[in-house]
């Protein structure tokens, strides 16, 4: 399924090995909250995803573990941004802009690591991929 919709994009996006599925029955209690539908079946069919240039667009399961677990805990952070807790990180753009889900939600947001501005980018997972897929720039550019 997703091999299938990665491949459409014809983007030079490159899938990882699946992950383990006992490992990603814990995600959700790592991150403290639901990890959507979308993600987890890709990360059931691609453990990450990369774009051509090798950035992670979407992150391997254990980085979205260790990346939101540092950004709700860092004491640097908590001066400098908003608390992240109402967030999933899950890929970047390879600028230091970031990319979220809302707890519970399915939209992508992107988090500006410079003004701490965060707004809705994609309705879900594959419109982010298709955004992703058309330049570096896509999220300046209205949805």
């Amino acid at each position: 399924m997703w091999s299938d919709f990665v491949a459409g994009l014809d983007a030079g996006f490159t899938l990882c090995p699946p992950a383990d599925p006992a490992a990603l029955a814990g995600v959700a209690d790592l991150v403290g909250g639901p990890v959507p539908d979308e993600l987890a079946g890709l990360w059931r069919e691609s453990d990450g995803l990369l774009d051509r240039y090798g950035t992670e667009i979407v992150w391997p399961w254990r980085r979205v573990v260790c990346d939101n677990l540092e950004f709700r805990s860092a004491p640097d952070f908590v001066g400098l941004y908003r608390p992240f807790d109402s967030l999933l990180f899950f890929g970047d753009a390879g600028n230091g802009d970031q990319f979220a889900f809302p707890t519970g939600g399915d939209a992508v947001w992107v988090w500006d690591h410079e003004d701490d501005d965060r707004r809705e980018v994609a309705s879900g997972l594959r419109d982010y991929l298709r955004r992703t897929a058309t330049g570096d720039d896509w999220y300046h550019r209205p949805p």
